[in-house]
């Protein structure tokens, strides 16, 4: 009696895995890249405007005021090799305008990673010009950061602000 128990059990266990089974084997191979494209659509950049948090200004005893920190602001670009159809000229025309490693740069499309940062803090003509180039897969965002011209002068005065 026991084992009809047992073996029934058994069975309803193995037809139950074999459903997920059937069930992920539709989502995942059947419909993977439906699902993934899906998927890729739903990354997006920062469209919104920048954060604006103003200058810390330092008096002088004549009334003079000196910058403490601000804001500077340039341009991050990224690769998404995945949209990328031929790296190797995309690379040809990315290093007449940005200073890259032919190594570095296919290990990043190797990678295939849907984010890969390849320059940081770019002036806006060179990123004109890398939009101007318009290569699928290239994208550019603006990035902000608290800039203290005097360095560590009074920075126990102004505070940790930011994380760069």
């Amino acid at each position: 009696m026991t084992e009809g128990r047992i073996r029934f059990i058994g069975i309803i266990v193995a037809v139950v895995a074999l459903i997920y089974a059937g069930r992920l084997y539709y989502l995942q191979v059947m419909k993977g890249s439906a699902y993934r494209a899906e998927a890729d659509t739903q990354y997006e950049s920062i469209s919104a405007p920048i954060f604006e948090r103003g200058t810390i200004y330092f008096t002088t005893k004549d009334g003079q005021q000196i910058s403490a920190a601000t804001l500077s602001s340039a341009y991050t670009i990224a690769i998404n090799p995945t949209l990328m159809k031929n790296p190797e000229d995309d690379f040809n025309l990315l290093s007449n305008i940005l200073p890259l490693d032919d190594n570095t740069f296919m290990a990043q499309v190797a990678k295939g990673n849907l984010y890969q940062v390849i320059a940081d803090k770019v002036d806006e003509t060179t990123k004109d010009k890398i939009a101007a180039l318009d290569i699928a897969g290239v994208e550019t965002t603006q990035t902000n950061w608290r800039f203290y011209p005097a360095s560590t002068t009074a920075a126990h005065v102004i505070g940790f602000v930011g994380y760069n």
